[in-house]
């Protein structure tokens, strides 16, 4: 299609319709255009696509002062929605840098560069939940390594109170049904003379289609959709989750040990042998014995003997 004639389309949409719908092919041809030819600039664009913006089924309404007034009980100070970006964790970051207490909040339709474990890029396309919490921390209250294990845990937590699905959890970061990844979680931090900014980037896979994922990331994913087999309002599900992650990282920075306790209930692992790979070329196997209260992953080995793994990626599992 000619690209004039596709602008003048989409600027019918917005003006004829609350709700905006584009396709990729659009939204390229668009931005391409736009940068060449001056005038409304795609920012602009995409701030009036933003304000009522309505993603793969009409429940999903991301009304920011309707989520605020949900979730001002968990500390919620701040929340941003943007329908397209690269990650929300810089702004996430940005903003909890900026707040002395309280959470903040950033929610994206979509994300064109999000971020997972060892810098690898994150699909986060339309229909999935992709959200970052930020927030700040006294440096007396130590760095805490095991914020993943409070973080995944308040996810499951939320899912299951919202639809009666028990997902699992497999170390140090993933949210799993049946061997496939529905989710992850990302910690990052900032570290300053009083006090450590953090982070926390949590993405599911909700109702995205899977089938769009390359292929070496699709066979080892599914959906909460495609788990219960049909759409999900997506709302009623973050605010959930939301409440229910900030409850947990709460627990986790006074209580930790109970956290560790309740993190075990899902542990999909407990008891099976695994094989873990510490970094390219080193693997160490043993038995999956839960973790420790820092959030290192305990394995039995052949002799016995517990072998705490700090950091690694758990890339086998077999078994009871």
């Amino acid at each position: 299609m000619n690209p004039s004639i596709m602008i003048l389309n989409v600027l019918k949409k917005i003006l004829s319709s609350k709700t905006i719908q584009l396709s990729l092919e659009e939204e390229n041809i668009i931005r391409n255009s736009l940068m060449q030819r001056g005038g409304v600039s795609v920012e602009e664009l995409f701030e009036l696509k933003n304000k009522t913006a309505v993603l793969n089924n009409k429940d999903d309404i991301w009304n920011v002062e309707y989520i605020a007034s949900k979730l001002k009980a968990f500390n919620i100070g701040v929340v941003k929605y943007f329908d397209e970006i690269a990650s929300t964790q810089g702004i996430s970051m940005k903003l909890a840098s900026e707040r002395q207490s309280g959470y903040s909040l950033v929610i994206a339709g979509r994300q064109f560069r999000g971020r997972g474990r060892y810098g690898r890029l994150w699909f986060s396309d339309y229909g999935g939940l992709w959200f970052s919490i930020g927030f700040s921390k006294p440096n007396k209250t130590g760095l805490r390594p095991a914020l993943s294990l409070a973080t995944g845990l308040g996810v499951v937590k939320g899912i299951e109170a919202t639809l009666l699905l028990r997902l699992g959890l497999k170390w140090p970061n993933d949210i799993v049904w049946n061997r496939r990844k529905v989710g992850g979680i990302l910690i990052e931090s900032l570290v300053s003379e009083e006090s450590t900014v953090f982070t926390v980037g949590i993405g599911l896979n909700v109702n995205n289609p899977i089938e769009k994922l390359p292929q070496n990331v699709g066979k080892i994913a599914t959906s909460i959709s495609r788990i219960v087999g049909h759409q999900i309002p997506r709302v009623p599900l973050l605010l959930n989750i939301v409440s229910n992650t900030i409850i947990s990282i709460e627990k986790y920075f006074t209580s930790p040990g109970r956290i560790v306790e309740e993190w075990k209930e899902y542990d999909v692992l407990y008891g099976r042998r695994v094989s873990v790979e510490l970094y390219p070329g080193k693997i160490v196997k043993g038995v999956e014995k839960g973790v420790s209260r820092g959030g290192e992953l305990l394995l039995e080995d052949n002799t016995g003997k517990i072998v705490r793994v700090a950091m690694g990626e758990i890339i086998d599992f077999y078994g009871t």
